[in-house]
């Protein structure tokens, strides 16, 4: 008890079990205390309630607590026992946040998968360029339908798509590549050149 709520053994003898408790709950675990000792009955660890304990430097922190009532000759007594679960709960916020981030990550990787099973079936090319790094992330199957040639290279290979634009487009379609984001027109017509030229 010294150490878990830093005051003396001397300190605590004869003080109202409230000089644990923070000051803001005081007066209602006074009168929760109150009902208890009308109705004394063992509560074990882990109830589910949610309690926090108050130090003598006035840090506080979640705590379970377990109370057994006793009958004396000089009465009723209660042997309480309190565990500070700080890391427990630390622990929990932890997984839960995992689990959060999990979920978010599935369903994201879910919604990409649906928009890629689209595209597929699209009478069109599409296709998803990262413009900070020029890489291509996505290309639907009909562009090697369309184009008679494996479109693989141009997702490891930086630029390497550039090569099937028509040389006569290519400036345009960097040009307008890097303004993308800007106010201005979203559309440019350009050709591609077929693997049979």
């Amino acid at each position: 008890t010294e150490r878990l709520f830093g005051y003396t053994r001397q300190e605590l003898l004869g003080q109202p079990v409230e000089v644990l408790i923070p000051a803001s709950l005081r007066h209602r675990h006074s009168s929760m205390r109150a009902g208890y000792i009308g109705n004394p009955h063992t509560r074990p660890m882990g109830s589910g309630l949610e309690l926090v304990a108050c130090r003598k430097d006035g840090t506080e922190f979640p705590v379970e607590v377990s109370l057994s009532p006793i009958q004396t000759e000089r009465g009723l007594l209660v042997t309480s026992i309190v565990r500070d679960v700080t890391e427990r709960k630390k622990a929990d916020e932890q997984r839960v946040a995992l689990i959060r981030e999990q979920a978010a990550r599935a369903e994201a990787e879910a919604a990409e998968r649906r928009f890629r099973e689209l595209v597929q079936d699209l009478d069109a090319i599409v296709w998803e360029l990262d413009c900070v790094s020029g890489n291509l992330t996505f290309i639907s199957d009909r562009a090697e339908q369309l184009l008679g040639y494996c479109t693989g290279p141009w997702l490891v290979e930086r630029d390497r798509w550039l090569e099937h634009v028509a040389e006569a487009d290519r400036a345009a379609v960097l040009a307008f590549l890097h303004k993308v984001g800007d106010a201005g027109p979203r559309n440019l017509e350009y050709r591609a050149v077929t693997a049979d030229g």
